[in-house]
């Protein structure tokens, strides 16, 4: 791509994310979406013992139907999409073996009720 056909597409995605974040049902429902994806999360994490793989593929699951929301319908069927949803899943499969610094987080969360360390591990995965 060039930078002129980058940029017309950086236009054409932020005036879709313009025009569906005028709606108010539609800020209200990808809030709700984002809560849903942690709740579910943290009752995966607050499980005995906890469940730190379900909780944290789950999150990615949940993350990636919010972003989907912005990704208009052509676009959805691209390779470099494919590729993004593709490497979107592994990267959250992956996470619960590679990252303990997360599991200590959300063991954290679990056995100690520390409010702080779901963030932490989020952070830790967006990071």
């Amino acid at each position: 791509m060039t930078t002129v056909s980058v940029n017309a597409k950086d236009a054409e995605v932020a005036a879709h994310v313009r025009s569906y974040f005028n709606n108010s049902a539609n800020i209200a429902k990808s809030m709700q979406n984002g809560i849903s994806a942690i709740m579910t999360a943290v009752v995966s994490f607050s499980a005995t013992p906890p469940q730190i793989t379900e909780g944290i593929t789950s999150a990615g699951s949940s993350l990636m139907d919010i972003i989907e929301i912005f990704i208009r319908e052509s676009e959805k069927n691209t390779a470099l999409y494919r590729n993004f949803q593709q490497a979107w899943n592994q990267l959250f499969q992956t996470i619960p073996t590679t990252a303990q610094s997360v599991e200590r987080d959300i063991q954290r969360f679990a056995q100690h009720g520390d409010p702080n360390a779901p963030a932490r591990g989020i952070n830790t995965i967006i990071n």
